[in-house]
């Protein structure tokens, strides 16, 4: 959950953060997937049925007790938190979260003999190596003494080659905070535009070539895509400039339902179109970014020449020779 300062904050994208995270869950839960394989050494199928548990309980007082994200795999009931800072007090809380998850598991099932307390993990989005890697509270028991451990992952530990090699797709909207920067100077935004949209074109990239490999779905693609731009726009909006520019590439680079249904409408329209048509539909699929691959599928296809397409694929000087 996110810091004092960002909870106090009245503007509604101030919990842009927590709301990534969440919209992951409800919407596309097998995103989370990578991730409790890496954090707890799992080896759960993309299609593990995930149900979402119910995280609001009350104290006695009234008082309203909320975890971020709670979930129950296979009989196993998980709960990750999205921390914004190194709170001294998230340990205490993790235990109260737990606690009430456990209690809540219990009344569930009906089995009063254990008391199963969660898997749970804390996720740092911000890129510091301060963060810690790992929670730690004594519980004192009548009988005893026990170590309450909560492991911890941070963004900071995980470019994007990492973020991909791990198919953590779900980190990638966080990934701004990694570049966020103090600007003043024109040649520093300067510098800071470059750097933010390398960071862009590489993430653009990483999605594609999930997308492709089918290792994330089409409107897992377009919720992270929204993600992106929700985080960016939190983050860049004292850059306009860069914004846009971030938000035209967003918008233009990767829209894998809108190529799909390009592709569906030209395989379709098999009999009425000219060739120019099918060209100039060629040449929208390359400038909206459809890889080069599906469209020399097509094109094969549709018969058209593979000198027209790799003209097509290849200079702008080339593409006016074939429209002449």
């Amino acid at each position: 959950m996110e810091d004092a300062k960002e909870k106090t904050e009245t503007k509604p994208q101030d919990k842009v953060w927590d709301r990534v995270f969440k919209t992951m869950l409800q919407e596309h839960p097998a995103l989370f997937i990578p991730l409790i394989n890496l954090v707890f050494k799992k080896q759960y199928g993309r299609n593990v049925p995930i149900t979402s548990i119910n995280t609001e309980t009350y104290n006695k007082d009234r008082s309203k007790i909320m975890s971020d994200i709670s979930f129950l795999i296979e009989g196993t009931a998980y709960h990750f938190e999205c921390q914004y800072s190194d709170d001294k007090t998230m340990a205490f809380r993790m235990f109260e979260y737990d606690f009430h998850i456990a209690l809540t598991d219990a009344k569930r099932t009906k089995n009063f003999t254990e008391f199963n307390f969660p898997r749970s993990c804390v996720f740092y989005i911000v890129p510091k190596e301060s963060m810690p890697k790992e929670l730690e509270m004594t519980v004192n028991f009548q009988n005893g003494s026990h170590t309450y451990n909560v492991p911890a992952i941070r963004l900071y530990d995980y470019d994007l080659d990492k973020i991909e090699q791990n198919e953590l797709f779900l980190f990638l909207p966080y990934e701004i905070l990694r570049h966020v920067r103090q600007v003043t100077t024109e040649k520093h935004i300067r510098e800071y535009t470059n750097e933010i949209n390398s960071v862009y074109v590489r993430i653009i990239e990483i999605l594609e070539k999930a997308y492709n490999d089918n290792r994330i779905k089409k409107d897992e693609t377009l919720t992270l895509i929204n993600m992106l731009k929700d985080t960016a726009d939190y983050k860049l909006k004292d850059y306009p400039k860069i914004w846009r520019e971030v938000d035209d590439m967003l918008n233009r680079a990767y829209m894998p339902k809108w190529k799909i249904d390009l592709e569906q409408a030209i395989e379709e329209n098999t009999k009425d179109v000219t060739n120019a048509t099918e060209i100039d539909m060629l040449m929208l699929m390359k400038e909206s970014g459809v890889s080069e691959k599906q469209i020399r599928e097509v094109a094969r296809k549709k018969k058209i020449p593979m000198k027209t397409v790799n003209g097509i694929l290849g200079s702008d000087e080339t593409k006016k020779a074939i429209h002449a």
